[in-house]
């Protein structure tokens, strides 16, 4: 995914982290 990406390459800011985990954790 784009976030997971950002991740990788960026070692991203807290908030992206946080939306990340705040995608993951919701139900699809």
């Amino acid at each position: 995914s784009p976030s997971y990406f950002a991740i990788s390459v960026g070692g991203a800011p807290l908030e992206i982290l946080k939306e990340y985990i705040k995608n993951q954790e919701k139900p699809s």
